[in-house]
């Protein structure tokens, strides 16, 4: 089905995002990057105490990238869609690591592959140590000297019923989120999922799942694990 919409559709592009973003900016500055270029990829950029995490989980983080609508585009999809079909688990295994690590080799086997360099793209748990955040004219920046284009809440997790929620902790991995982040990062965000959750209880399938499934993706783990989790 991934591969039909490229080749079926009217389209000069398409832009692949993970569905745990929420961005601050418009895209555009990452359509900009991508000009000239026939796939667009966005690097992991690891704070320096989650460096060696590139060799497990890949240098390069499938959370936006984009394609063009021509032959080499579509090749190097496909390619990542046959190789994802034939292999995709989120336990990592001889240089692959769910659909991620493909990645990493098409711009030395493949032409015409673009890596993202705005600073403000992709900044995620794994990398956020390494800046500060503030608050200009009501944009969040980043080291006072770059937008903050889009952030990636990977491990966070909500209760569907009392909308507690787990900020970070995944595979052993507890990020250091600092209070400031929290702030002006993640409090937007939980504030709008909330309201997204609430919106859709307006229905009866969701209010089954939830029913069915009240803690949704969210659990608490034993204090010692140092999982942080916040509750509202």
């Amino acid at each position: 089905m991934g591969r039909k919409v490229i080749l079926e559709q009217k389209c000069d592009a398409i832009g692949l995002a993970d569905c745990d973003l929420m961005f601050f900016q418009s895209p555009e500055v990452i359509f900009e990057e991508f000009e000239g270029a026939d796939v667009a990829i966005q690097p992991n950029n690891y704070s320096y105490i989650y460096e060696t995490d590139a060799s497990k989980y890949g240098y390069y983080c499938t959370s936006f990238q984009c394609f063009r609508n021509n032959d080499n585009g579509r090749a190097i999809l496909k390619e990542w869609y046959d190789k994802c079909i034939a292999w995709c688990s989120h336990i990592g295994e001889k240089g692959k690591f769910g659909d991620q690590m493909y990645l990493d080799e098409w711009r030395n086997t493949h032409k015409n592959v673009r890596e993202i360099g705005n600073i403000g793209t992709n900044v995620a748990p794994w990398n956020i140590q390494k800046y500060d955040l503030s608050l200009k004219n009501n944009i969040v920046m980043i080291n006072n000297k770059w937008p903050l284009v889009y952030y990636h809440f990977h491990s966070l997790k909500m209760n569907l019923v009392d909308y507690s929620y787990i900020i970070t902790g995944d595979r052993n991995l507890n990020y250091p989120i600092s209070k400031d982040v929290v702030d002006l990062v993640y409090e937007p965000y939980v504030k709008l999922l909330k309201e997204a959750i609430v919106d859709l209880k307006r229905y009866k399938v969701y209010r089954d799942y939830v029913n069915q499934n009240p803690q949704g993706n969210y659990h608490l783990q034993k204090p010692e694990t140092g999982e942080k989790f916040y509750v509202k």
